[in-house]
């Protein structure tokens, strides 16, 4: 990848880091309404808004730090290049998922693997 692309890549993924920390602040200022003098079912309904909200976090969370992994793969120079082959990721993937590690064969072959682990 030359120069000019990882800036585009680097640009790209700072926005994405900037919407998922938004993402992320603007879920955190939301409550659940929960009222005190409300009955058991609005309690439960509550903890249930509260334990999604807290479980979507999670997840926003994690996709930022990918995000922040990928942006120090640019500043490594590792960026682009698959992790376990060590050969280039391809520029197409890379502009279809930013967040890519690895290259399409080495992400299938990961994947069956994961499918044969499970199944036994």
């Amino acid at each position: 990848m030359n120069p000019a692309q990882l800036e585009w890549f680097r640009a790209r993924l700072l926005d994405m880091l900037k919407a998922c920390r938004e993402e992320l602040r603007g879920l955190r200022s939301e409550k659940s309404g929960f009222d005190s003098s409300g009955d058991e079912a609005d309690a439960a309904a509550a903890r249930e808004i509260d334990f999604r909200d807290a479980a979507k976090a999670a997840l926003i969370s994690a996709r930022c730090e990918e995000i922040e992994a990928a942006l120090r793969r640019i500043d490594s120079g590792e960026y682009g290049w698959c992790e376990e082959t060590g050969e280039p990721i391809g520029l197409q993937r890379m502009i279809a998922n930013p967040l890519s590690r690895f290259s399409l064969e080495a992400q299938a072959r990961r994947e069956a693997m994961s499918r044969l682990s499970k199944s036994h």
